[in-house]
């Protein structure tokens, strides 16, 4: 009788004339199901409670701003569909069950408990829904044994059962704890705004969920709830993996001087790789003191299940050769090789066609990015279009990224005094860890691309950091093809061609060229003993990058 008597009262002061919700009969489970998961599929779908308590929604003029779903009532949902509020006390007896868990949660008895479950298997890490809850209680029966209660429990096959459902500041959802005002959009008169609830989940773990709500105390008052919205179920999908395959021929020594070190460079920037990108699986094919052959790379390329969706890295650091300086392009014939041994034999080397069909034999149904350190090494890019004769260099495969040090018609460079590799070691500096991030992710972003780590050289490069860590003062620089004859180096920009499709290839395409024109016509000699800067702005002034954007 108290609650009749206040009923009245409220109607005389709180009269709300709201519009918006249409709650409907759902025909089947299959239609609960594909209106409510989004994305995702779940199993052993059961609704319990009376008929008029569980319904669906539609929400065509957005409001509350939730989306089409379920809804679960305590009295009938029929009532809580457009506008106005008739009612501050509108109540349906159906004189059902109550919850377990709702009374358990609020240490009191419940009634005309409604709601719905489902089992799952976590598609990803974590489970959303969105909701809003509304009472009738309100504002009457704040911080009264009247707590109606709306919840949502998960549970794992561990058996352990969690309530994962709250308002913004954490609290349960029912009338005495969480934050609630004045409504406006269907009957109710008091409800929470939308909120949206994240679970963690562990990917591929089967879990259930139970959606319920339920009176407090009494039957009277209606309390109601609008689900929409729960992703984060279906297939699990096994996270895609990254493999680098890095490759580096030990040359050891010509004479006093030492030849470029591929067993330092593999060694350092695995262990970079392992730190940084716990995830990826480095392969190391490298021996101290030993050259490689083509067989090196076969063998480490099928050893591997290499699934459709991983990721493939490759590195080489290492001598390389041209048969013709000219830019393929023309559509010349000649061929890039790397020279994988000290001595010339035809297993000894690697040709920008053989590692053409070597990615697309072992990895066509993958995105593949390549880093070649050495001469014309940008050669092994090649053209989409093949000249007679020729199987077509990596630019055909379309799945391809390449990041060379030098251009095609143009020579690497390395210490003798060491063996170290300079486009390496600005590799390595791009791929070192400084605090959580590494160098080459400026932005501290924790995602970084193939052409992050190419800019980061780039300027790596025009800052002169190499002044702060090698001293080039009176040491003989080197040319992974040595000519004695030249002292004379022309570092100029890529033709016409490349930088029409630098300009018109969109992002989508399979690949694109991209070029840093920061040394435009420019000439330095070479003398017995350089300025240090002069030969930093040689070495980079020729390197570029043919590329795919890809996550590496």
């Amino acid at each position: 009788m108290y609650k009749f008597l206040v009923a009245i009262a409220s109607l005389l002061i709180f009269p709300i004339n709201v519009h918006a919700i249409e709650v409907k009969n759902y025909y089947s489970l299959h239609n609960l199901e594909s209106l409510f998961v989004e994305n995702g599929t779940v199993q052993n779908l059961s609704v319990y409670g009376h008929q008029n308590a569980i319904k669906i929604y539609d929400n065509k003029l957005g409001t509350w701003g939730i989306n089409p779903g379920i809804v679960i009532s305590t009295g009938n949902a029929f009532h809580y569909y457009s506008g106005p509020n008739q009612s501050p006390g509108n109540t349906t007896v159906f004189g059902t069950a109550g919850s377990t868990l709702i009374s358990t949660a609020v240490n009191a008895p419940s009634y005309d408990a409604a709601g719905f479950s489902f089992d799952f298997v976590a598609s990803s890490d974590s489970v959303s829904f969105n909701f809003v809850f509304g009472s009738e209680e309100y504002p009457e029966f704040k911080n009264s044994i009247f707590n109606d209660m709306f919840g949502v429990w998960l549970t794992g096959a561990d058996g352990r059962k969690r309530q994962i459902a709250h308002d913004k500041l954490g609290n349960l959802i029912n009338v005495n704890s969480a934050f609630m005002e004045y409504s406006t959009g269907t009957e109710l008169d008091g409800w929470t705004g939308i909120l949206k609830t994240t679970a963690k989940v562990t990917p591929g773990g089967k879990y259930n969920i139970e959606f319920v709500i339920a009176d407090v105390s009494d039957y009277e008052y209606d309390s109601t709830a609008f689900i929409s919205n729960f992703t984060g179920s279906g297939k699990y999908k096994e996270p895609e993996k990254t493999y680098a395959f890095l490759f580096g021929p030990d040359y050891g020594y010509n004479g006093s001087k030492r030849d470029a070190d591929g067993f330092y460079h593999v060694n350092t920037i695995s262990k970079l790789i392992d730190d940084a990108f716990p995830h990826v699986e480095t392969i190391k094919i490298s021996t101290q003191g030993e050259g490689l052959s083509i067989y090196d790379f076969e063998n480490a390329f099928k050893k591997y299940a290499i699934e459709p969706d991983d990721k493939i890295l490759i590195y080489y650091v290492g001598h390389g050769y041209t048969d013709t300086l000219q830019n393929e392009n023309t559509l010349t014939k000649e061929n890039e090789r790397l020279r994988l041994d000290t001595y010339y034999d035809h297993h000894k080397i690697i040709s920008d066609d053989q590692m053409n069909r070597l990615i697309y034999d072992y990895f066509r149904h993958n995105s593949v990015t390549m880093i070649i350190d050495a001469c014309y090494s940008g050669g092994f890019w090649g053209t989409t279009t093949p000249p007679p004769g020729e199987s077509g260099d990596l630019a055909i495969l379309g799945n391809v990224t390449l990041l060379a040090s030098a251009r095609e018609d143009a020579t690497a460079f390395f210490s003798s005094k060491n063996g170290m590799t300079l486009f390496s070691f600005a590799l390595e500096n791009a791929l070192t860890k400084t605090g959580e991030f590494i160098n080459a992710d400026t932005r501290q972003t924790g995602v970084v691309t193939i052409d992050m780590i190419a800019d980061y050289i780039n300027n790596f490069i025009i800052n002169k950091k190499y002044l702060q860590h090698i001293d080039l003062i009176g040491e003989e620089v080197s040319f992974l093809d040595f000519n004695s004859d030249i002292n004379y180096f022309s570092i100029y920009d890529l033709d016409t061609y490349s930088m029409e499709a630098a300009l018109f290839l969109s992002e989508k395409d399979a690949h694109k060229l991209i070029y840093y024109p920061h040394f435009d016509s420019f000439t330095q000699k070479i003398s017995e003993t350089p300025e240090p800067s002069s030969i930093i702005l040689i070495l980079f002034g020729s390197a570029y990058i043919l590329k795919l954007r890809l996550k590496i």
